[in-house]
């Protein structure tokens, strides 16, 4: 039983977290009746400023929240940490486990938070309980309940998110040519490759080939079907296998953003996802749950920050595109009967 500042008493409680919420804005936008839900929150409930972390760093304030603690007890004091031993930066929300000799699954990553959330505590007195993309919360932990990964989630290539950036442009003046791969037309065809999960030496990859079509162009990775792309839309979600070695293989999901085919091609693709239907390393609690919400809801965006700001900023995309990709992250559908509460929550902020 939760009691509000008001008195009222209730059986259940949601905490819903934004990130980059600025309160003078928003104090701006009420006044102007243009956040009607949030002035009625304020007005009927409690509202007041607080102070934030120290550092003002998301993952820092996002574990100051989920523990109580402070950088100097939860251990995370910015997106990126010293390597121990060295100078060198690491990230602070996803940490890969160096002992994994056997490239076993379940012990891909090791967590980097070094204090107890919240949901220990409420797991352990047996309160159900559901976490749904708390940033930080990457390796999943035991819930009595189920839990979803958010940032610090890797992409199949365990990294926090690279995209890949095909082109037949021969010199692509920008800051990010690491993510360009230059291609050459043969006719009306051209071969590539999709990089994904690393293996011994670098990275596995798939073949890619890229025809040119009266109404854009066409994308075939190998053993899949062709995916017809028009120019200025988003593909729908492509699976892809790659091979690891003798009877070890992983599948990933990708989407396309076909941005122009002349005078030079502009062909995006999103980092390759894990395929939350088959992980390939633990994104949920249970294991399992990652699966069930796909059977339910179909594929989605499993990596920690989907919205692709990078490929914005590179020049790759633009402003209405980047919108589209937002809106699809963020968007739901009308809901579904004999749903539990757990379901019904991830797909309100999955869909």
């Amino acid at each position: 039983m939760t009691q509000s500042a008001s008195g009222r008493r209730f059986r259940r409680l949601l905490l819903l977290g934004m990130d980059g919420l600025d309160p003078k804005l928003l104090d701006e936008l009420m006044g102007q009746g243009r956040l009607p839900n949030f002035r009625r929150l304020a007005e009927q409930g409690t509202y007041a400023r607080l102070a934030t972390s120290n550092p003002s760093e998301s993952p820092v304030a996002w574990a100051g929240i989920a523990t109580g603690a402070d950088a100097g007890q939860h251990g995370i004091f910015d997106f990126i940490v010293r390597r121990p031993g060295t100078y060198l930066p690491d990230l602070s929300l996803m940490q890969p486990n160096p002992r994994n000799v056997t490239g076993a699954r379940e012990k891909m990553y090791l967590p980097t938070r070094q204090a107890e959330a919240f949901w220990s505590h409420t797991s352990r007195a047996g309160i159900p309980t559901s976490v749904v993309r708390w940033p930080g919360a990457f390796p999943p932990e035991p819930v009595h309940g189920h839990l979803l990964c958010g940032l610090g989630t890797p992409d199949l290539a365990g990294r926090m998110g690279r995209y890949s950036f095909f082109t037949t442009d021969p010199d692509p003046k920008d800051e990010a040519k690491e993510k360009v791969t230059c291609v050459r037309w043969e006719e009306n065809r051209a071969r590539t490759e999709l990089l994904g999960p690393p293996i011994k030496g670098g990275h596995a990859a798939v073949n890619l080939e890229i025809v040119r079509t009266p109404d854009g162009v066409a994308v075939r990775l190998k053993g899949g079907p062709a995916i017809d792309l028009t120019v200025r839309r988003w593909s729908a979600w492509v699976p892809v296998t790659f091979k690891l070695g003798f009877l070890r293989k992983q599948t990933g999901l990708v989407k396309f953003y076909l941005d122009a085919v002349e005078p030079a091609l502009r062909l995006f693709a999103t980092p390759v996802q894990v395929n939350p239907a088959h992980p390939a390393f633990p994104i949920s609690h249970p294991d399992a749950f990652a699966a069930e919400l796909a059977d339910r809801i179909g594929p989605f965006y499993t990596q920690g920050m989907p919205e692709d700001t990078h490929a914005v900023t590179d020049g790759r995309i633009g402003p209405d595109a980047f919108l589209d990709q937002c809106a699809e992250a963020v968007s739901y559908t009308h809901l579904r009967a004999h749903e539990t509460p757990e379901h019904l929550v991830c797909r309100l902020l999955l869909e």
